[in-house]
């Protein structure tokens, strides 16, 4: 019978998988972290958005004095409440957005680490422990007196 199989493969050709596998493990990893770094650089959208209502909040404060002038004291009363509504919603918006990047780069980087490790675990390893249970029974048929 001839032995057809990853037990019959040389040394060098091992080493050959086993130094793929590891660039492919090195690259994917690299590629999760990337992906990830890239959509948390999306969550400055979200940092300018609370800056913005920071400044609409200021803006609202700076109205107070006006509010007592005799004849546009009730709009200007209704303009202040409405940047205060406003930054509020544009606050609640920024940091509700923000938490949703940092899930969504947290998400991503898994998802491409699961993507990494299911063909080492589903070829390679599997790949190796018939190896190794060949070449271990091989070494131990010729250790075996006869």
């Amino acid at each position: 019978m001839i032995p057809i199989g990853p037990a019959s493969w040389s040394r060098s050709l091992v080493a050959a998988v086993d130094l793929f596998v590891g660039i492919w493990l090195f690259a994917m990893i690299a590629l999760g972290l990337l992906a990830m770094m890239q959509i948390n650089r999306l969550g400055a959208a979200s940092d300018s958005l609370l800056e913005i209502s920071r400044e609409e909040h200021d803006l609202a404060n700076a109205l107070a004095p006006l509010r007592q002038l005799p004849l546009a004291g009730d709009q200007i009363t209704s303009a202040q409440e409405d940047l205060e509504q406003a930054s509020a919603a544009s606050a609640k918006d920024a940091i509700d957005t923000r938490s949703s990047v940092d899930a969504l780069s947290g998400i991503a980087f898994a998802l491409v680490l699961l993507l990494a490790l299911f063909p080492v675990f589903a070829f390679y390893v599997p790949m190796r422990l018939t190896r190794y249970t060949a070449t271990r029974s091989a070494r131990r048929r010729r250790r075996a007196p006869t």
